[in-house]
């Protein structure tokens, strides 16, 4: 699965590419931006893995403690490094003068989940001056986190129902027209969507016995095909063609727990890589651009996997044994003090 949550990242990194640097629409696959759909990936596998994870081992303090160490080492070195290090590299103030904004400082919310996407002088002549437009998702994950461990508790082996109606409310809010008094929602309810299709997925123990390839084949290139004709129904499709197509991929993949996993370094430090880029050389060709953004962006992911990203998934609780497993323990002892 790390290959794929990788390739969703280098997805988002270029669908950013090319936003940033003005040229849109971006590229889409099945009628749905590059970048849109590598956060869809995302959310699908996400949803699957942390519901699993849940299930084997339902435990409250253990489980937020250790989506706690996987999301906010990292997230926090982004965001004090991009206050402490991009801002005075990048902005038109004088140090001083960007050290002594309140903005300045208020960006280190990012640290909390509550994103501030500014900092004073910096890239304000750009297409879009946001520094960190990736942090967006990282609160509504983090909500996704918590009501798979609260519809696990409250339900327990009715999980399923429940994460089947709050899935059925993000496609709604998804789907709310331009001009509705919701219609702000419709980003965050569109990736929720896709997280408790994942989730359903796990809850109801599909393998990969349940997504022939050959059927799964034909719909992806189908839905492709779709989309160069008729956006709007791909677009809806894709509730159906990404979610199969990505577990089809990622239930078939075998991977040790000791691999190297890039997928959150290239989403983290894609966007504000990128924005340097442009802000060294604006005339660079979008594909040049987009080129040395994902090269430097994989070496800083690189970084910051042995860093800090690794060292922190060492202080996780490992999971409980499975029931086999504890069966075997427990006669190994047994025999021991026999």
């Amino acid at each position: 699965m790390r290959q794929l949550r990788l390739l969703a990242g280098v997805a988002v990194v270029v669908g950013h590419g090319y936003v940033l640097n003005g040229i849109t629409p971006a590229p889409r696959v099945g009628g749905i931006p590059l970048h849109t759909l590598g956060l869809y990936i995302f959310f699908t596998i996400s949803g699957y893995l942390i519901t699993s994870s849940w299930n084997r081992w339902p435990n409250l303090p253990s489980f937020v403690r250790n989506r706690a160490l996987r999301i906010l080492p990292a997230l926090a070195a982004v965001v004090l490094l991009t206050v402490v290090v991009i801002g005075p590299l990048a902005t038109d103030l004088t140090l001083r003068e960007y050290l002594s904004t309140s903005q300045t400082w208020l960006y280190l919310s990012g640290v909390l989940l509550v994103p501030q996407y500014e900092l004073p002088g910096v890239f304000d002549s750009h297409v879009s001056p946001a520094v960190n437009g990736s942090l967006w998702t990282l609160g509504i994950e983090a909500c996704c986190y918590l009501a798979t461990a609260l519809l696990g508790l409250a339900l327990r082996r009715f999980a399923w129902i429940g994460t089947l109606v709050l899935g059925s409310v993000a496609i709604a809010l998804a789907l709310q027209p331009a001009g509705s008094s919701l219609e702000s929602l419709r980003p965050a309810g569109a990736v929720c969507s896709y997280f408790a299709i994942g989730a359903l997925a796990c809850h109801l123990r599909m393998d990969r016995r349940h997504f022939p390839t050959v059927l799964i084949v034909g719909l992806a290139i189908g839905w492709v095909l779709l989309g160069e004709f008729n956006a709007p129904v791909a677009t809806t499709a894709a509730w159906l063609v990404v979610p199969a197509t990505v577990l089809a991929i990622a239930l078939r993949s075998r991977e040790s727990s000791s691999g190297v996993d890039l997928s959150y370094g290239v989403y983290l430090w894609g966007y504000p890589i990128q924005q340097l880029v442009i802000q060294v050389n604006p005339d660079l060709p979008v594909t040049f651009s987009v080129a040395l953004t994902i090269v430097f962006t994989l070496a800083v992911a690189t970084l910051s996997w042995h860093h800090l990203e690794a060292p922190a998934l060492g202080l996780k609780r490992p999971a409980r044994p499975e029931p086999i497993q504890r069966l075997q323990l427990k006669s190994a002892l047994g025999a021991t003090t026999a």
